[in-house]
């Protein structure tokens, strides 16, 4: 069952929308409209807020209930039942070789769901330009900049590797960024 579509238009009378986020009518008139599909047969409408140059989507997340559109996520079953990602944006996304979780990547930190919804929120990993770059072996391998050594007055950036088990967001190898 496709749990939604992007291809309707505003309603010119009766059917509700809702506002994501919840601003209401007129607030902001940019976004995404879609009819999202309840397992009953039965849809709604949302009109999801455009926010900075983020991945819009709309896509379906591994739970089949739930769907990630402008940085928010919408549960398909419940109108009211939705929350802005963990990221300022997200940059790029990036789903499990099995389908089963869809990691989020921002500039510095990484957000992922899988079969039961959302999986971990990891905390600053480096300062910026963090990349996803494979997984393998139930890890996603990442990529980014960080300062290594605080107290150089260069602040020069240098690459720095991670790896993060996609079960639980736990740190297996690397080092996160000082702070976090």
């Amino acid at each position: 069952m496709q749990r939604f579509e992007t291809d309707v238009d505003l309603p010119s009378a009766g059917e509700p929308v809702v506002y994501i986020p919840q601003a209401g009518p007129g607030a902001h008139r940019d976004g995404i409209l879609l009819r999202l599909n309840r397992r009953d047969g039965t849809s709604w409408l949302a009109l999801v807020a455009t926010q900075f140059p983020a991945v819009t989507g709309p896509f379906e997340l591994p739970d089949g209930d739930r769907v990630y559109v402008n940085n928010h996520v919408l549960n398909a079953e419940l109108p009211n039942d939705w929350h802005e990602v963990g990221l300022t944006y997200a940059k790029s996304v990036h789903f499990s070789p099995d389908g089963r979780f869809v990691v989020l990547c921002g500039d510095s930190e990484l957000v992922a769901y899988g079969p039961g919804g959302l999986a971990w929120e990891s905390s600053r990993l480096v300062l910026d330009g963090l990349e996803v770059t494979h997984f393998e072996a139930g890890n996603v391998h990442c990529l980014g900049y960080a300062i290594e050594d605080l107290s150089d007055p260069t602040g020069q950036l240098k690459s720095r590797r991670l790896t993060l088990e996609l079960l639980t967001g736990r740190i297996v190898s690397g080092k996160p960024y000082p702070g976090t």
